[in-house]
């Protein structure tokens, strides 16, 4: 029920006129200067863009972490809670011993 409400609460984004606007030059080309800790978490189950969205990501950010939850789709805070909790604090424990 809960992710039923989420799904029409945000409706709306997908059928209003977009307001995105390009960037110059486009984000995809500068993953690369992405510094900060990135964390990607994919489900197994979760749709084939999203899953080339990932791939693309953990190719073009240095030192990304990618974590896959094959049992899972798409919202895997609220599928896997512990598992989305527990790497989560895994990537920030690591980040703060890092410094």
């Amino acid at each position: 029920p809960r992710l039923r409400q989420l799904a029409f609460e945000n409706a709306r984004v997908w059928t209003r006129e977009s307001r995105e606007r390009p960037l110059e030059p486009p984000a995809a080309g500068r993953l690369g200067e992405v510094r900060a800790p990135v964390l990607l978490l994919l489900g197994g189950r979760d749709v084939p863009d999203i899953r080339r969205i990932v791939d693309l990501l953990a190719a073009g950010i240095p030192h990304a972490e990618r974590a896959d939850a094959p049992d899972a789709g798409h919202v895997l805070n609220l599928e896997r809670p512990e598992w989305f909790q527990r790497e989560v604090l895994e990537l920030l424990a690591r980040c703060d011993a890092r410094r």
